[in-house]
Parts: structure tokens; C-alpha cells; sequence
């Protein structure tokens, strides 16, 4: 399992990792053209669907084509989110990223506290010989 993933970080079949994310993006485009398209079928069934619902005769025919209008919109919905599984890579990401900051920060801040731990020393050191001499 580890040397697929390998393989796939290295790049698939010799395209580099770089042309993966850039077939991503073409894909949350194409994805959102679809939604759109889905969106429009949609309005057009269910604006027919209503026009069948006025007339009171096919009204067996317009309710359940309205539903199917709006199945249509819940499917364009979901193509213009983005998928769970690009959410929770990004949310690991984001997370793997924040602890390294935090990482970096408590060592950065423990450099800083033992440099300062040794200026006090230093200035103490100076002060009690200045006292010890007078």
C-alpha cells in the first residue's frame, strides 16, 4: 500500500506530481460546468412541471416531474461542492502544516529563553562582582 502511494507522490505513469494537481483543477472546472448545465435541465423541468401542475387534468404527471427537477438540484449541488475526499486532505494538510508551526514556535521560543537565561546570568555575574569589589 505504501509503494502505491510512493508511486503515486512520484508521478503515475512518468507524469510528474505537478501535472496531477493541474488535472485537479480541470476537473473542479469541468465539475462546475456540469453542475451548472444540471442546474439549467432542471429549471427547465420544473418550470414545465409547474405548467403541467396548473392544469389541473396532468397534475399526476407535473408533481412527479417536479421532484425529479429538484433530485436534478440536489445533484448540481453536489457537483459544485467540492468532494469529501479533497475536504479531508486538505483539512490533514492544514492540520500536518499547523503542527509544524507550533513545532517551530516552541523551539524558536525555547532558543529565545535560554538566550535570555543567559544574559540574566551575565548581568547578574557582573553585579555581584561590582558589589563584591566596592
Amino acid at each position: 500500500m505504501k509503494q502505491a502511494n510512493a508511486e503515486f507522490a512520484a508521478g503515475i505513469a512518468g507524469y510528474p506530481k505537478f501535472f496531477w494537481h493541474l488535472v485537479v483543477k480541470e476537473m473542479r472546472v469541468l465539475r462546475g460546468f456540469g453542475g451548472a448545465g444540471i442546474f439549467l435541465v432542471a429549471t427547465l423541468l420544473m418550470l414545465v412541471a409547474l405548467i403541467l401542475c396548473v392544469t389541473i387534468l396532468l397534475l399526476p404527471v407535473g408533481i412527479p416531474l417536479f421532484a425529479v427537477g429538484f433530485r436534478l438540484y440536489m445533484k448540481g449541488v453536489k457537483l459544485f461542492l467540492p468532494r469529501p475526499k479533497d475536504v479531508g486532505t486538505a483539512a490533514r494538510q492544514t492540520t500536518k502544516d499547523l503542527g509544524k508551526k507550533a513545532h517551530r514556535a516552541k523551539k524558536d521560543l525555547g532558543k529565545q529563553a535560554n538566550r535570555t537565561k543567559k544574559k540574566v546570568r551575565k548581568r547578574t555575574h557582573r553585579l555581584r562582582s561590582s558589589v563584591a569589589g566596592h
